[in-house]
């Protein structure tokens, strides 16, 4: 019997399936799952990007040890020419600032420089992962199923009315979002909570101001919190 004059082809019509405007809840990934998500990030298969890897770190520590190191120096160059006057010249604490700031800025540099070539292998590694294990199986199996029934679930009025590109985007956000968390934890929020206790330190000790630690510690952790809540991390 020939549909209706008004009645849409069984092929156009919308099928009840989750919309990418209004997703259903699902589960998360589990630490486990996570774990062997990032671990070609961390350890990659040759000794070279492993090297790159070992590399990177240290020269994100020293430059955060630089940027702690410089104010200190600064410090130390203020007060010997207000002590003495301006009949001394601290060469050594000036020296060392500009040491320092460099030092700073050139670590940082070269760790995103030598770091990119990890994370691009580390990108192709997940994005066309053969699993090695039962968990990787589990995982990766699990992901290119859901991927692979959600497409083939859509209706054709979908991909008729070009709706096509916003399952690209979000594709293109999933594979990216392993990236974003090893920015946003490992060389972000981690440093940052280690530079804190190191300048918490700083002030009790040599500034002898505990209470400027406190309200340091209080006020980064406020930021962390406050931003996290409007970016929705």
């Amino acid at each position: 019997m020939p549909p209706a004059p008004n009645e849409k082809s069984p092929l156009l019509k919308e099928l009840n399936v989750a919309s990418l405007e209004d997703p259903q809840a699902s589960q998360g990934a589990t630490a486990w799952e996570l774990r062997v998500l990032l671990i070609p990030y961390f350890w990659p298969k040759t000794w070279g990007l492993r090297l790159r890897v070992f590399i990177s770190f240290s020269f994100m520590f020293l430059s955060r040890g630089s940027r702690i190191l410089a104010p200190l120096f600064l410090k130390e160059a203020t007060n010997t020419i207000s002590e003495s006057q301006f009949t001394r010249i601290p060469i050594f604490a000036i020296a060392m600032y500009c040491v320092t700031l460099f030092g700073f800025a050139a670590a940082k540099q070269l760790q995103t420089y030598l770091y990119m070539v990890v994370k691009q292998h580390a990108y192709q590694d997940v994005a066309a992962k053969v699993p090695d294990s039962h968990a990787e199986f589990v995982l990766y199996g699990s992901l290119r199923a859901d991927l692979f029934g959600h497409l083939h679930s859509l209706s054709m009025n979908y991909h008729l009315t070009k709706k096509t590109g916003k399952v690209l985007r979000c594709l293109d956000r999933g594979s990216t979002s392993t990236d974003n968390i090893v920015n946003v934890i490992f060389f972000r929020l981690l440093p940052t909570f280690v530079e804190l206790v190191v300048v918490s330190i700083v002030f009790i000790f040599s500034f002898k101001e505990k209470i400027l630690s406190i309200v340091t510690i209080i006020g980064v952790i406020l930021y962390v919190v406050i931003t996290a809540m409007g970016t929705r991390i």
